[in-house]
């Protein structure tokens, strides 16, 4: 009987306990699975194991919809709906219209165990258990210069985690203090990213139970806003010129602080090359790099820039435009056209004449065609037919319009007419200009032009000899020739006839000097007298008859 009274007296007490501490006895919820969208949460559990009945996140922080009052839920959106369907139990909760608000200070949870229907409230989630991960993250990509970056989509924050970790260290969340702010919307925060890079890994909670709670991501492509020639470093005063001083500036955002990261690809039709490192250089951490010593023909052009196996979203595309800078003038009834500047011609080769770029290069002296005839990189040659009728616009200078390889120049120069007044317009044998005593003068700017005519007039060319002929000269003169391969050769000439003999090289570039002025012309051959008395006579390579006498300004 003894033994009986005891025996229920430890019944009793283990009743008691287990009434009034039944939550020892409800195991943590285990749910088979977990499904999630924007509008809802559905757990399924076994049937037999302890389920969520519902969750809260705010309490005792502010008044909202979530609020928990009394273990009540004010709320009863964020309750679980459950039922058994077939051999589990599916718990669904609803959560439209509520994912602004769905994030945590310190989350609580309320589970029932099926067993004693007991039910136990004010357990934290933790890790351990299994909950939403973010959920249709927008694709943000932080500045390589790092900075604010606005992460969007939902169940971005259900634990109170105010740090994220990525590959390049802990960011923090910028607006933290908000989330005490009734009006909060977790569905849009700012991270404060660091500077970096490529492509990296970021996780929404730095906790070793969520490592897999990681997304991809990858810094901004780099931007190419604006390039630049800087024209002022082109030197074209070098007759080896090749434009090898030339500097592009590229100026946009994205381009890293690190030079070894990026990779600067060029390309037209015919061929890609990389710039080598040695030939670029950061000048502002992210944001402009200089290109040396890369510009050889005019064309247009595609650049790639490449930062961390990151390109451009777009390849960038530009024009080396061809420059010109110096015109000659011509009479009204046509001539040759010297045209001196930069990045004149499609070939890098500044010796050899390209007569094979016709198709290529298209020049217009105000509405006239100018026919091509060959180019350097510095110098082009064109054919100007003749005009019959003067216009005002004549007067005012004819802008130049040079297109290569379907660049065109955007610098402006203008083409002016020699006045019929400076010129003689008929060339006369030498007896005749001095039997008539007639002296024609024309200004130094155009003794070059009246050279090139001279030349071209004539289609014959000697293959291993020039011959240059003077008849009747009235006055004893000099002349003086030069080749790039060859020293000063002058001639004496006395009164009377006389010839000269001059074997150049094989496609010698002409220099001569008038009254110590230098003049080139890329044709085999030509003579200028060096006659003190300022009397400068102009030869054909093969007409013995003076071309033009002139006398200078």
């Amino acid at each position: 009987m003894k033994s009986s009274i005891i025996l229920l007296q430890i019944m009793y007490m283990f009743n008691f306990i287990s009434m009034t501490f039944s939550f020892v006895f409800i195991n943590t919820p285990t749910p088979i699975s977990l499904n999630y969208t924007e509008k809802y949460i559905r757990y399924e559990f076994p049937i037999n194991s302890t389920y969520f009945t519902n969750w809260t996140f705010h309490l005792d922080k502010f008044s909202n919809d979530f609020e928990y009052i009394e273990n009540k839920l004010a709320n009863p959106h964020l309750i679980f709906k459950c039922q058994l369907i077939e051999s589990k139990r599916v718990c669904e909760m609803n959560v439209t219209g509520l994912m602004n608000r769905f994030y945590s200070i310190e989350p609580m949870y309320c589970a029932i165990s099926p067993i004693n229907n007991e039910t136990d409230c004010n357990k934290k989630l933790s890790y351990n258990i299994p909950v939403p991960k973010p959920y249709k993250v927008n694709e943000f990509r932080p500045l390589t210069k790092g900075g604010p970056t606005l992460i969007s989509g939902y169940y971005l924050r259900i634990f109170k985690e105010y740090k994220f970790r990525t590959n390049f260290g802990t960011q923090i969340i910028l607006n933290e203090p908000e989330f005490d702010n009734p009006t909060y919307d977790i569905t849009k925060i700012f991270i404060d990213f660091k500077e970096g890079s490529g492509k990296n890994n970021f996780w929404f909670y730095d906790n070793s139970l969520h490592n897999n709670n990681n997304i991809s991501f990858s810094y901004a492509s780099p931007i190419i806003n604006s390039l630049i020639i800087n024209e002022n470093n082109l030197n074209s005063n070098n007759d080896n010129n090749n434009n090898n001083n030339n500097t592009i500036t590229i100026n946009g955002n994205n381009f890293s602080n690190n030079k070894s990261n990026i990779i600067i690809i060029f390309s037209d039709n015919n061929n890609n090359y990389t710039i080598d490192q040695n030939n670029f250089e950061i000048k502002e951490n992210h944001s402009k790099i200089e290109i040396y010593n890369q510009l050889n023909y005019p064309g247009k052009m595609n650049i790639n820039l490449i930062v961390d196996s990151i390109p451009l979203d777009k390849i960038y595309s530009f024009c080396i435009n061809p420059i010109p800078k110096k015109i000659n003038s011509i009479l009204k009834s046509g001539g040759i056209i010297l045209i001196n500047g930069l990045f004149l011609s499609t070939t890098t080769n500044n010796n050899n004449n390209n007569n094979n770029n016709n198709n290529n290069t298209i020049i217009k002296i105000g509405e006239y065609d100018c026919k091509f005839i060959n180019s350097t990189n510095d110098k082009l040659y064109c054919k100007l037919e003749g005009v019959n009728n003067k216009t005002n616009k004549d007067d005012d200078g004819l802008p130049i319009k040079i297109t290569i390889n379907g660049c065109t120049n955007e610098n402006i120069l203008k083409f002016y007419y020699i006045p019929s007044s400076d010129y003689h317009k008929q060339a006369k044998p030498l007896n005749q200009h001095y039997n008539n005593g007639n002296n024609y003068r024309i200004s130094k700017q155009l003794l070059i032009t009246l050279l090139i005519t001279a030349i071209l007039n004539f289609s014959k060319l000697y293959e291993n000899v020039n011959i240059l002929n003077v008849t009747r000269s009235k006055v004893a003169s000099s002349y003086c020739i030069k080749t790039k391969s060859s020293a000063v050769k002058r001639f004496n000439l006395n009164k009377g006839n006389g010839k000269v003999k001059y074997h150049p090289r094989a496609h010698p570039d002409t220099i001569a000097y008038v009254n110590s002025k230098l003049y080139t012309n890329t044709f085999k051959s030509c003579l200028f007298s060096c006659h003190p008395n300022r009397k400068t006579k102009i030869f054909s390579k093969d007409n013995p008859f003076l071309i033009q006498t002139v006398v200078e300004n």
